[in-house]
């Protein structure tokens, strides 16, 4: 009788769980193509349409006194149903009531990364080829299994079936993210290399609208979630990339000058991502934090081409070597074709190559570049210590505003790069060894920072609390009462944060520095 009750249970498995899956990938698949449209206009746009026409109220620790809005490019000027970028509002003690509409924030982005066709970027090896193999996994079980493991067959069932669920949901977003990049916008990013001709520009440059969630909570880049089975983005609920639009050169940085100017500092925040970032996740994660930290200016997304693969780690090491001198010339045309007063810059990981590598270049060429080089934050750097000390800190300390370097012992990622390498990386290091002229040293091993302990600089809120007040207030780190210093030698040391005071702290306590 056991034996037939665990029969019948795995037989209801194969039969209604399969077949559950499948129809819920086909009927998401179909929303998605029926619901698709051109890319998002003044015009034809759903999103635009329950965008509210003025500026909504940001759910981060922000004011009630607005600032100027930011003009819009031309071609979005065509009606006065376009939606307006999100306003931004200086530091507060207290956390507004939530939108009741998503909030738009506009990304300016540069890239050498080359234009692909949809089948390329669709991930066979990272996604599709485990999906099949756990497929063929638990059917292979559900087989075999009723004769060697009797009553415990129906568990292994389940459990295989979870697996495929969970695999098939990766790949289902990812791809259907995709398509709807080709679909609506005619354009994919992939992670080949952008060749250009003699005389062209080396980048391809645009602007991307995202909208943040009413529901958005300070520190997360909402998307879909298995364990809610969520199979399709939601406006209310996930941070979406929602247009694309490539720009020429000069139209770019006019359009970019024109925005600066309507901001009330005239300064640009540019975030340069890490190993293993396709370019959407790149442009959500720039409107993310623009989001979140309140910057008053223009937030600018610089992607290299990554693979966006678990397994592309080295080609990922070449192509942030080979972009340096794009990012260099990027760089120091935003100061000089769009006039940007300040230009503050966050990378991320092994980004951080690409950011000590282009600013060692540039400093050396303009002696000048201190004036509009502003706050250079180097998050979980995936860069070697020794390196960073001996070649790049003594070139770069003294041409900059501030260098701040957050590192974590948590940073489980980091220190599979140094077991890889044979040599520690900056981000992973005891930060009592990251002691440097120039730079101020932050430890975040205290803070919980999840299970990779990685992206803390964007996820973790007393992270972003602190970003904020290094890159709008311009305060040092003796100026944010929530870091405790830890003394080293007589001239050195480095800071660490108070759990208890960053959560308590009045952000709009103290005034600017700048």
């Amino acid at each position: 009788m056991k034996q037939t009750a665990a029969k019948l249970a795995s037989n209801w498995l194969v039969r209604a769980g399969v077949p559950t899956l499948a129809v819920a990938g086909l009927a998401t698949y179909y929303s998605h193509v029926s619901n698709d449209a051109p890319a998002p206009s003044a015009k034809t746009s759903d999103s635009a349409q329950r965008l509210e026409p003025q500026a909504t109220q940001r759910s981060t620790a922000l004011s009630e006194s607005p600032l100027n809005q930011p003009q819009t490019p031309p071609e979005m000027e065509a009606t006065s149903a376009a939606p307006q970028v999100a306003e931004s509002f200086p530091l507060a003690a207290r956390q507004p009531d939530l939108p009741s509409v998503a909030s738009l924030v506009r990304v300016y982005y540069a890239t050498d990364r080359n234009a692909a066709d949809l089948r390329s970027q669709i991930p066979w090896l990272s996604g599709v080829l485990p999906l099949c193999v756990a497929i063929v996994a638990t059917f292979g079980m559900i087989g075999i299994a009723p004769s060697y493991l009797k009553r415990t067959w129906p568990l292994v069932a389940a459990g295989g079936l979870l697996i495929v669920s969970f695999l098939g949901h990766s790949v289902w977003i990812r791809t259907a993210t995709l398509f709807k990049m080709s679909h609506r916008y005619h354009l994919v990013f992939g992670s080949q290399r952008y060749r250009v001709g003699e005389h062209g520009y080396p980048l391809h440059l645009g602007y991307c609208d995202v909208t943040i969630p009413p529901s958005h909570t300070r520190g997360r880049l909402e998307s879909p979630s298995w364990i809610r089975m969520e199979w399709k983005q939601d406006e209310r609920k996930h941070v979406i990339l929602q247009s694309i639009k490539p720009d020429d050169e000069s139209s770019f940085f006019k359009n970019l000058a024109s925005r600066l100017n309507s901001s009330p500092t005239n300064e640009a925040l540019v975030f340069i991502h890490g190993y293993n970032v396709p370019f959407a996740d790149a442009v959500r994660r720039t409107a993310q934090l623009h989001h979140d930290l309140a910057f008053p200016g223009a937030p600018i997304c610089y992607s290299w081409p990554s693979t966006g693969t678990l397994m592309g780690y080295s080609q990922d090491e070449a192509a942030v070597g080979w972009t340096v001198a794009h990012l260099e010339k990027f760089l120091v045309d935003i100061h000089e074709k769009s006039g940007a007063q300040k230009i503050h810059l966050i990378a991320h990981s092994m980004g951080n190559r690409a950011l000590v590598g282009a600013l060692e270049r540039l400093v050396l060429r303009d002696t000048a570049s201190q004036k509009w080089l502003g706050q250079i934050v180097m998050a979980a750097p995936d860069i070697d210590s020794g390196e960073l000390s001996n070649r790049y800190i003594p070139t770069i300390a003294n041409k900059v505003e501030r260098i701040t370097l957050y590192s974590s012992q948590n940073d489980k990622a980091l220190l599979a790069s140094a077991t890889l390498h044979g040599a520690t990386r900056a981000g992973y290091q005891d930060a009592s060894q990251l002691l440097f002229q120039g730079v101020e040293t932050i430890d975040v091993s205290s803070i919980d920072t999840g299970l990779l302990g990685h992206s803390y600089y964007g996820e973790h809120p007393d992270l972003i609390k602190d970003l904020q007040a290094l890159i709008e207030l311009n305060r040092p780190a003796k100026l944010r009462d929530w870091l405790s210093p830890i003394q080293v030698n007589e001239n050195q040391g480095y800071w660490v944060f108070l759990q208890k005071k960053v959560a308590n702290q009045q952000s709009g306590s103290q005034p600017s520095n700048r």
